[in-house]
């Protein structure tokens, strides 16, 4: 498998991100939403996204993980039950650990051989190897499963380090505990005695520990006072005050002019820091050929903090020291790694020891099939900006569910799932259109044109005139006397003489195809005419004839009778129109 360079999380994320997830990015969902039935739509779909861890801390063998959802879980060596889920059984990817009915952890820490947490009922809890006491629960009994550690009566601790069999914890009375292994003052209470229950840090007079951490054979303490220190064996240097003695009290780190330091991690018998003047230093154990001091191998042991060989433009931000390597989390949003790199400790893709800082390398997502309604989609490919596409299948129309199946490292994930995330689009079926019909009426009056259609999808139907007997055709709105209803199957024309003799046609336009029909014809008469009884010499349109000069029945036949009489004998001479006007003033 190709590795893709990724942001990572924080130290230790490496094997974070082997099998948890299920969440999906955020930026997408399946686009395009639909397509046709006979399949052979391009999907793209957001590539899903490992279960982001807030807090980790990593031991010796093993790691533990705090992640967004409030859980935590552990991987690697489970020999003396450090992982906390109850068995002794190695686990090559992360398990839930068994915290407490109602208890969530809101703080972790990983040792050589067992693990500390902090509960948000305010407890502090270890489990693992109990051999030195380190568990803080009064025993020597080891525990695969978290047991209370026995803080002094009314101190409840907001801090804990565990280390090789010793732990470390800031106290809510502003006083630093330790319990365990003691060989060589690995406690700081001025003893070489073991202690199975927390006791105080002699911390220096005037001053309380605001940081603290442990390793395998030194532990050390940022102060109120702005110091650092450390105590525990010296033979390498690692308690950084300029001699190779050892100390069961803290002394003061001999950090550079000017500098104090703000971040500090505790190693095999090294430490790490980060300086007030934004570099990284180190001191102690150099290894010879690890380089966990990170200073490109110029130095040996160094019994004075050196400057780590950061890469240009970048500064440490956190940092976090291992048996005899370190991580830690840049400016520039990467994680880096240098010292021992057996078994890829590191990250870096390789098993080389780095004297410099390295970058990390986190596994990518694959994303191994995407089904529609169980049916495989194909031409799976990799777009390499988070997303993946995918040619659907050929399927019935209606909405389908989208399935993305998907490994990290390798390991099989709880696939995602996209209710309805598809739609199936009936086959496209090419429209047919009925002929409109010629259409006569009189001038003032309205003619209607109409069409049927059919075709999947429903077609749209767009009327066109032609004003030439069909030779031209313009777009309807040539003919401000037309209007074409909203579904475009009628078209409504007032008759006019301007629009005497134009041709109309429909066209069906959908995604299979065009149709236009054949054209219609529109006819326009003028209205017929009359003399106006009233005004002789004037001619009104017919329609507008008054009712009360009009016959009907017999009385029309009589008129039409009386009307011929008297024509013939105005054409005789013997009435003349004079006698006609007395006679009817007499009737």
């Amino acid at each position: 498998m190709r590795h893709r360079l990724r942001r990572s999380i924080s130290a230790g994320a490496i094997a974070a991100a082997l099998v948890l997830g299920g969440a999906v990015a955020a930026h997408a969902t399946p686009t395009p939403n639909n397509g046709p039935e006979a399949g052979g739509t391009t999907v793209t779909v957001p590539e899903p996204a490992g279960v982001t861890f807030t807090s980790i801390s990593a031991g010796s063998g093993h790691s533990l993980a705090i992640s967004a959802d409030g859980n935590t879980y552990a991987w690697g060596d489970n020999q003396h039950g450090q992982l906390g889920d109850g068995t002794s059984s190695n686990r090559y990817a992360p398990v839930l650990v068994q915290t407490p009915v109602g208890v969530t952890f809101t703080s972790i820490s990983a040792g050589y051989y067992y693990s500390l947490a902090i509960g948000s009922d305010g407890n502090t809890y270890a489990w693992g190897d109990n051999s030195k006491g380190q568990l803080g629960d009064g025993t020597t009994t080891n525990r695969n499963v978290p047991a209370l550690v026995q803080a002094p009566a009314g101190v409840t601790f907001t801090s804990v380090s565990a280390g090789y069999e010793s732990s470390l914890a800031l106290g809510s009375d502003g006083n630093t505990y330790a319990w365990g292994n003691n060989g060589s003052g690995l406690l700081g209470d001025g003893t070489t005695t073991n202690r199975n229950v927390p006791v105080l840090v002699q911390a220096p007079a005037g001053v309380t520990f605001t940081s603290v951490t442990t390793g395998l054979s030194a532990s050390g303490a940022i102060g109120s006072d702005g110091n650092t220190y450390a105590w525990g064996p010296g033979s390498r240097g690692q308690l950084g005050n300029g001699t190779y003695n050892s100390s069961n009290v803290p002394v003061q780190v001999q950090a550079p002019a000017g500098v104090t330091f703000i971040s500090l991690g505790a190693g095999s018998s090294h430490f790490v820091a980060i300086g007030s003047d934004g570099n990284t230093y180190a001191w102690g154990w150099n290894g010879n050929s690890y380089g966990q001091l990170g200073d490109g191998g110029v130095n040996l042991n160094s019994n004075v903090p050196i400057l780590v060989l950061v890469p240009a433009g970048v500064n440490f931000t956190s940092i976090s020291a291992g048996p005899n390597q370190a991580l830690a989390l840049g400016s520039d949003g990467n994680t880096y790694a240098w010292g021992l790199n057996s078994y890829g400790r590191l990250g870096d893709g390789t098993t080389t020891n780095r004297n410099v800082p390295v970058q990390v390398l986190l596994p990518e997502v694959v994303v191994t099939g995407v089904t529609f309604d169980g049916l495989p989609g194909t031409n799976l490919i990799d777009n390499g900006d988070g997303t993946w596409s995918v040619d659907t299948p050929a399927h019935v129309a209606g909405p389908v569910d989208v399935v993305v199946s998907w490994t990290l490292n390798g390991v099989t994930q709880t696939s995602v799932t996209y209710a309805g995330g598809f739609t199936y689009n009936p086959t496209p079926v090419a429209p047919t259109i009925t002929n409109p019909a010629d259409q006569t009426v009189t001038s003032g009056s309205t003619a209607t044109f109409s069409v049927t259609v059919t075709g999947t999808p429903a077609p749209t139907v767009v009327w066109e005139v032609s004003r030439d007997g069909g030779t031209t055709w313009e777009t309807i709105t040539a003919d401000p006397a037309a209007t074409p209803s909203a579904d475009g199957l009628t078209l409504s024309v007032v008759g006019s003489s301007t629009n005497n003799g134009f041709h109309y046609r429909a066209t069906a336009t959908n995604s299979a195809g065009q149709v236009t029909s054949q054209p219609a014809k529109f006819t326009v008469t003028q209205t017929p005419v009359v003399n106006d009884p009233k005004n002789p010499g004037t001619q009104i349109p017919e329609k507008s004839v008054d009712s009360s000069l009009a016959f009907t029945g017999s009385e029309t036949q009589s008129a039409l009778l009386i009307g011929a009489l008297v024509a013939l004998l105005l054409g005789a001479g013997i009435i003349t129109a004079n006698r006609i006007a007395k006679r009817r003033a007499h009737q």
